[in-house]
């Protein structure tokens, strides 16, 4: 094997799948631009479908690729959310403190994620973080 095709490949970056999931304005977008971008977003925009983020991190020497599939929380967007959860290997469970609506939700959230990878063993190996947000807030 050619040493420079060798050493390229060993170089290449390691990329993972992680996807956000959570009820309408519990924050998953600000997390992820404030995560892969470094800002934050003052004004409310809602997703429409699916938004995309990326960033690069290092750990132990290794570069890793963080694909993160913003997916739209409100339930009309089921038919296109639905399509991103194969392949996927992290789960970020996100909900807004000052809404209990939004907490009570997270388990519809992961039914809705198992039920959609489908394979058992798939779904048991996504690694779930649950994200509480807008503790900021006066409420």
């Amino acid at each position: 094997m050619d040493k420079t095709k060798f050493t390229k490949n060993m170089k290449r970056a390691l990329r993972i799948k992680i996807i956000s999931m959570g009820n309408a304005e519990s924050g998953k977008s600000c997390i992820i631009k404030r995560y892969c971008e470094k800002r934050f977003v003052h004004k409310y925009l809602a997703t429409i479908g699916i938004d995309y983020g990326v960033t690069k991190v290092v750990i132990k020497d290794k570069d890793i690729k963080v694909n993160i599939f913003d997916m739209a929380g409100h339930p009309i967007f089921y038919e296109v959310r639905n399509e991103f959860y194969k392949d996927t290997q992290g789960a970020v469970l996100t909900y807004d403190v000052s809404n209990r609506n939004s907490f009570e939700s997270l388990d519809a959230w992961l039914l809705e994620m198992q039920n959609e990878i489908g394979n058992q063993a798939e779904s048991d190996n996504v690694v779930v973080c649950v994200c509480a947000n807008k503790i900021d807030k006066n409420e």
